[in-house]
Order: C-alpha cells, then sequence, then structure tokens
C-alpha cells in the first residue's frame, strides 16, 4: 500500500510517500510569495508520480493566531479538493493522536517524534538523507518532512 503523508502548511509542506512501511520519497514544498498554486501543482504531481493509495493529513491545529489558522484552513482545504478529486481517501488525524502513536504520547514533542522515527527508521538509506532534525525557518529546516513521516505512519487503531 502507498501511502502519502502531509504536513500542511504555506511557508512549508512536508510530505512522505510510505510503500509497505518503507520510505519511497519525501520533500518539502517552500511557495515563493506563498503561493496556494504553488502546493496544489506539487501535490498533483506527488500524487501523478506515486499513485497513493491513502492520503493522510494532520487535523485540528488551530494555534493562537486565528489569521494563522484561516490561512491553515485554507492549504488543508485546496489539498484535501484534489486528493478527494482523485477519488483518493484521506485520513485527518489530530496532532496529539499523531503524537500517541508515534512519539508515545499525546504530549511528546516533535523532537520525541524524531526520535522514535529515526528509530524505526534506522536502517533506512533514505531516511538517513533527510538530514538532522532542525525547526529553523531556513533551507536546512526538516521538521515538516519528519512529521509527514509521522502522520503517513499513523492509522486508524487505538
Amino acid at each position: 500500500m502507498v501511502i502519502l503523508g502531509i504536513d500542511a502548511s504555506l511557508n512549508s509542506t512536508g510530505y512522505a510517500v510510505l510503500k509497505d512501511g518503507v520510505l519511497i520519497a519525501y520533500g518539502k514544498i517552500v511557495p515563493k510569495k506563498k503561493k496556494l498554486s504553488t502546493i496544489a501543482i506539487t501535490i498533483t504531481e506527488i500524487i501523478e508520480k506515486h499513485k497513493p493509495d491513502l492520503v493522510r493529513m494532520e487535523d485540528g491545529f488551530i494555534g493562537k493566531n486565528k489569521k494563522t489558522a484561516l490561512v491553515l484552513a485554507k492549504v488543508r482545504g485546496i489539498i484535501e479538493m484534489l486528493v478527494e478529486s482523485k477519488n483518493i481517501p484521506i485520513n485527518l488525524y489530530e496532532p496529539t493522536t499523531i503524537k500517541r502513536q508515534i512519539g508515545g504520547s499525546g504530549k511528546a514533542t516533535k523532537e520525541q517524534v524524531y526520535i522514535r522515527l529515526a528509530a524505526t527508521f534506522k536502517m533506512d538509506k533514505l531516511f538517513k538523507t533527510i538530514g538532522t532534525y532542525s525547526e529553523k525557518h531556513n533551507k536546512d529546516k526538516t521538521d515538516d518532512i519528519y512529521d509527514a513521516i509521522a502522520i503517513a505512519l499513523t492509522n486508524n487503531e487505538e
């Protein structure tokens, strides 16, 4: 089964493609001038290339900034529309569900989730090419990719 995990954001949307639990592709979409169309085009290309059987995406994070929440809702809405237009099932997960399943606790930090992922994929050559965990907003930012991998691994078995 091919699963596309997406960590949606206007600044840096992370994605990961797993085939039967093996990481086969990953990346981040960093649109210039924060254009939603860049995200839409790239997600469409990823879907066409990897033909996922299922898409998993984080849902429910609101945060304190209402403007940011609105923009994030737009990004998620566009992705959901694209996925549904391709007749691909989509599962949405609360952040606490992802943290609980992958990080061991609903209150796990992003870094704790990364540590669990690193242990899970310790023999995976492609995983090792992502780079060290970083939340810094620069070209080396990797937390969106690691979040997408965690999302792709999350399931409905709770």
